[in-house]
């Protein structure tokens, strides 16, 4: 019965489909600590400011090293939203480029000039039918 899986080819993480007791072995992996039931846990080393990979997408960067059965969370999992981003620095109608005509977003301004956006908006779908369509 799988009680790991890896959503896309490109993960480095697996979901636990159910909480899963430390020493689990499935996949060539054994959990190196108690996983509980949605929670990710590493399929391979993922090395200090390594993206983790969940959904073929980065969803954080390894605050420390992390080992193939190691329990993925807020201890050993940082944002990759950069710490020095002042979320006060928004410009309000930003234009998007010199030919816009007129179009805006909004947006901050980069410490090297160009312009980024601070939020991420992820659709994840709750069932397998619509995945193609996410």
């Amino acid at each position: 019965m799988i009680r790991l899986i890896q959503i896309h080819p490109a993960d480095n993480v697996a979901v636990a489909l159910r909480a899963l007791p430390k020493g689990h072995v499935e996949s060539s992996v054994t959990l190196r600590q108690d996983t509980p039931a949605s929670h990710k846990v590493a399929l391979r080393p993922i090395a200090p400011g390594e993206r983790v990979t969940k959904y073929g997408y980065p969803i954080g960067l390894a605050s420390r090293p992390i080992g193939p059965g190691d329990h993925v969370h807020t201890d050993n999992l940082a944002s990759h939203v950069p710490a020095n981003l002042d979320p006060t620095a928004f410009v309000p109608g930003t234009p998007v480029d010199r030919k816009s005509r007129g179009l805006t977003f909004e947006g901050y301004r980069r410490a090297d000039g160009r312009f980024g956006i601070r939020n991420q908006i992820w659709g994840i779908p709750t069932v397998g039918c619509v995945n193609q369509v996410a």
